[in-house]
Order: structure tokens, then sequence, then C-alpha cells
């Protein structure tokens, strides 16, 4: 209900004189101004009591909170937008509790962008828990554990951010009420954690209950998000993609919209590993030149994470292409996105850099050098504590090397792989690592 759900909000924001941006592109522009205030601000500000400040003023704190929590999983530059607005509006109203509330936000929003402004997340968040911690205010600290865990799966730390993640829920559950919204990102971060860290077996266990839990409340967006981040990705593992696309045509259905939202993005990304996986490299593809304009002018792919996820889905449907055509063409497109992991410079986008690399160097009929890549890429992946692609790399180089070292190889890789539950492994593992050993 999107469409809906906007006319209401500019409705209500209107009678609080303020207003949604009518495009990304006015967001984008709003947002540098509004962070511009904010660095020539600062971030001190006078302690005041709720009962000093006016019903107004906190209206419109309040209100700015929900939109950017509402927005947050939605329409990302909407959403922090509205999140420095609500900043500046607590830092100036001087209330301790939602000012930590808008600093565990802005700490968050700050992470998209990654590496580059991991350690100023973590800062901004260490003054919200330090307010939490001296309002004793139980959603408040909740709170911050929670977006510590969603910092940290930002930057690819999947370890560090399923253990925050636990700790969330726990908190949440036995701490807070009318918390439903939180508890389901904290269990769908954990979720994909869990498919990073290679623990399908675990993830499979918990879906069941969750899913079964937002049946049960009717709750439609926790379906759709557990359903296209992670339940798609599990019917693939049991060697269901017949499931995985009703699936997701299913959840498709309840997000038609002329805008394209960071729930088409996540869709069309689990429909294209689906049609990898089934070895339909022309639909993958054709969902590639059909959405990669719409793609670089959304903002869609602003956040590092979603930018990475883009390009690797983007670079295993040309090598797909290739394998099926020949077409030189594709491999170029494939050695360009791979270039295009590798600048971003964090381990775990290095590592899909280097199984994309070596996927062209075997295509180029350069053995040698297509395995000495996938070692090297599963190292990358094993430092970033992704065994799942680790194992998938050391999968591939087995059959590569052809040999009693890589006959090895792949007995110790189909070990873990049928722990986790994973029925094919011959196109499981050619999902992952893109390369097609000629029959």
């Amino acid at each position: 209900h999107i469409k809906e759900g906007s006319i209401l909000l500019n409705t209500i924001l209107k009678l609080l004189g303020m207003k949604l941006a009518k495009t990304r592109k006015h967001a984008f522009i709003s947002l540098l101004y509004q962070r511009l205030k904010l660095k020539l601000r600062g971030l001190a500000f006078k302690q005041r009591k709720e009962s000093e400040i006016s019903s107004l003023d906190l209206l419109k704190i309040d209100t700015c909170w929900s939109v950017s929590l509402g927005l947050s999983m939605v329409d990302t530059m909407r959403g922090a937008d509205f999140q420095v607005h609500q900043l500046l509006l607590a830092l100036k109203a001087g209330e301790p509790f939602r000012i930590s509330r808008a600093l565990a936000f802005e700490a968050t929003y700050c992470a998209t962008a990654g590496k580059a402004s991991y350690k100023q997340s973590k800062e901004i968040l260490q003054i919200a828990k330090n307010l939490a911690e001296e309002t004793a205010n139980p959603y408040a600290i909740s709170l911050n554990f929670f977006l510590d865990a969603v910092i940290e799966f930002l930057n690819g730390n999947w370890q560090q951010s399923y253990e925050l993640d636990l700790k969330a829920e726990k908190l949440l559950r036995d701490n807070c009420t009318g918390v439903q919204w939180e508890i389901d990102g904290v269990n769908v971060n954990l979720l994909h954690n869990l498919l990073f860290l290679g623990k399908l077996q675990e993830a499979s266990e918990r879906l069941p209950i969750l899913l079964n839990e937002a049946q049960r409340r009717g709750d439609i967006y926790a379906k759709s998000i557990l359903s296209y981040r992670i339940s798609y990705f599990l019917h693939l593992a049991a060697d269901e993609p017949g499931k995985a696309t009703e699936e997701l045509t299913e959840i498709a259905q309840f997000w038609i919209s002329k805008e394209f939202y960071q729930q088409h993005f996540y869709i069309l990304l689990a429909k294209i590993e689906t049609e990898l996986y089934q070895g339909n490299s022309q639909r993958a593809w054709d969902f590639i030149l059909k959405y990669q304009t719409t793609i670089k002018t959304s903002f869609i792919i602003n956040p590092q994470i979603l930018r990475v996820f883009w390009f690797f889905a983007f670079a295993r449907a040309a090598l797909a292409m290739f394998a099926k055509t020949t077409d030189n063409s594709f491999l170029k497109i494939a050695e360009q996105k791979a270039k295009a992991l590798q600048k971003e410079q964090v381990a775990w986008s290095n590592a899909f850099g280097l199984s994309i690399e070596s996927s062209v160097m075997y295509y180029q009929k350069n053995l040698s050098q297509a395995i000495e890549l996938l070692k090297k890429a599963e190292e990358v992946f094993l430092s970033a504590n992704m065994q799942l692609y680790a194992v998938a790399a050391c999968r591939q180089c087995g059959i590569l090397l052809a040999n009693e070292t890589g006959k090895k190889m792949i007995q110790e890789a189909d070990k873990y792989l049928l722990s986790q539950q994973i029925k094919c492994l011959d196109k499981f593992t050619r999902l992952l690592i893109p390369i097609k050993p000629k029959e």
C-alpha cells in the first residue's frame, strides 16, 4: 500500500509544515543540504527534559522518526533525508532519548557508504549508546544493538552482526512492546548473516517459524522480506527452483508500483539467481537489460552492499551468456564488473571480484591462472567469514585441477555442502562460482 501510504503520509506531514520529496533526485539534494546543516551545526546539544519541550516539537520529531524508520527498508534516499531532519530537530530540542534514537539511525544511514564511513558510523553509534544507557530506556538500548548489527552487516562483518542480532532480538522480545518491525528487521538480518556464514541448516530451521508467525499476523511486509532475501535461496539449495519462482511471483504482486524500491531490487536479484541456477542464462540476462538503466538512475545502489550485490549478479549473468553463446563481449562485461567489485576495497567484494576474474580466465582457456585466482578467492572468502562461497570456490578449484588433490578437495567440499542440506551440488556451486567445465 505504498501509494496510499504516501498520500496519507503527505497529508499528515503537511499539517506539520513538512513534506516528502517528490522524487529521489529532490530527496538527494535535500539530503545534501540537511547533511551540510548538520556538519556546520555539530552534534552538541543542551539537555532538556521531555516536559520542557512543546508537544508540537515532540510530535514533529516523532513523526520524522516514523517516516525515516518506515522508509529505511523501502526508499533509502527519502528515508535518509527525513532521518537527518529528525536528528536536527532532536538536537535542537535536547531530549536524550530522542537524540539517542536519532543518532543511532544516523549512524546506520552513514554506514550504507560501507568501508569509507565505518569508523564515523561507529563513533556516532557510541554516542547514541552512551545516551541510551544514561536514560536507561529499554527501547533505546535494544535499538542500538539492532542497528549496530545492521552497521556490521553493511560492512560485511557477518559474524559480529549475527552475534549482535541475537542480543538485539532477546532484548526487544523481553523488554519492549510494539516493536514487531524491529524484530522483523533483526530476524531478516540474522538469517542473511547465516547465509553468508554458510550456516544454511540453521537458517532453514529458523525460517519456517518466522514465516508462520508472519502469516498468523497477516504481516505482508515480514513475509515479503523473508521470501525475497532468504527463502528463495534456501529453495535453490533444496533444488526447488520452481518453489522459488512461485514464491517470488506471489510476493511481487504486493509491490506493484511506478517507482523502483528496495523490494523491487531484491526481488530482481532473487529472480536473476533463480534463473541462473536453472541454467536459463538468457532469462537472467533479459532481467539485467530490462532494469540496468533503472538501477543506475534510481539511487538504489548508492549503498555499497547493494552495489556489490548488483555487480556480482551482473557479472554472473554475463558469464552465463558467454558459456551459452561464446560471444567475447560478455567476457569483457564480466571483466569490467570484476574490476568494479575489487574497486570497492572490501574483502568480501574483492573475493567476488576474484571469483569472476577466475571464471573469465577459465573461459579464455588460461587454466593455471583460473586455478590460482580461485585459490586466492577461497582464501579471501575465508578471511571474510564466507564459508559457503569459500567451499564453492574450493570445489570448483578441485574440478579444474582434475587430479587426486582435486578429488580430495571436491570430497571435502561435498561433505560440507551436504551437511547444509544442499541437494544438487554441481548446480548450486556454479550459481556461486560461475565456472561450467565442459562435460
